[in-house]
Protein backbone atom coordinates (compact mmCIF):
# COMPACT_ATOMS: atom_id res chain seq x y z
CA UNK A 1 0.00 0.00 0.00
CA UNK A 2 1.36 3.42 -0.91
CA UNK A 3 0.06 6.89 -0.29
CA UNK A 4 -1.57 8.74 -3.14
CA UNK A 5 1.19 11.06 -4.26
CA UNK A 6 3.63 11.39 -7.12
CA UNK A 7 6.45 9.78 -5.17
CA UNK A 8 7.60 6.30 -6.07
CA UNK A 9 6.87 3.58 -3.51
CA UNK A 10 9.92 1.98 -1.89
CA UNK A 11 10.94 -1.32 -3.44
CA UNK A 12 11.77 -2.98 -0.14
CA UNK A 13 9.34 -2.30 2.64
CA UNK A 14 7.95 -4.47 5.41
CA UNK A 15 4.26 -4.84 6.15
CA UNK A 16 3.55 -6.13 9.64
CA UNK A 17 0.28 -7.12 11.25
CA UNK A 18 -0.47 -8.73 14.59
CA UNK A 19 -3.53 -9.26 16.74
CA UNK A 20 -4.49 -10.94 19.99
CA UNK A 21 -7.70 -11.58 21.88
CA UNK A 22 -8.51 -13.03 25.25
CA UNK A 23 -11.85 -13.73 26.90
CA UNK A 24 -12.83 -14.49 30.48
CA UNK A 25 -15.72 -16.57 31.74
CA UNK A 26 -17.44 -13.54 33.29
CA UNK A 27 -18.20 -12.09 29.82
CA UNK A 28 -15.31 -9.66 29.50
CA UNK A 29 -12.99 -9.82 26.49
CA UNK A 30 -10.01 -7.78 25.40
CA UNK A 31 -8.65 -7.57 21.86
CA UNK A 32 -5.77 -5.61 20.35
CA UNK A 33 -4.32 -5.28 16.85
CA UNK A 34 -1.32 -3.59 15.26
CA UNK A 35 -0.57 -2.83 11.60
CA UNK A 36 2.67 -1.29 10.41
CA UNK A 37 4.45 -0.37 7.20
CA UNK A 38 8.18 0.24 7.44
CA UNK A 39 10.66 1.39 4.81
CA UNK A 40 14.07 3.04 4.92
CA UNK A 41 12.86 6.66 5.08
CA UNK A 42 9.19 6.30 6.00
CA UNK A 43 7.02 4.37 8.37
CA UNK A 44 3.39 4.24 9.30
CA UNK A 45 1.56 2.30 11.93
CA UNK A 46 -1.81 1.98 13.62
CA UNK A 47 -3.17 0.19 16.63
CA UNK A 48 -6.59 -0.65 17.99
CA UNK A 49 -7.83 -2.03 21.30
CA UNK A 50 -11.31 -3.22 22.19
CA UNK A 51 -12.83 -4.09 25.55
CA UNK A 52 -16.23 -5.74 25.45
CA UNK A 53 -18.72 -7.24 27.84
CA UNK A 54 -21.37 -9.79 26.92
CA UNK A 55 -24.26 -10.80 29.13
Amino acid sequence: MCSISKRVCPANKALVGASAETAWSNGLSLAASFDGEFARKTSGYAGKATLSYRW
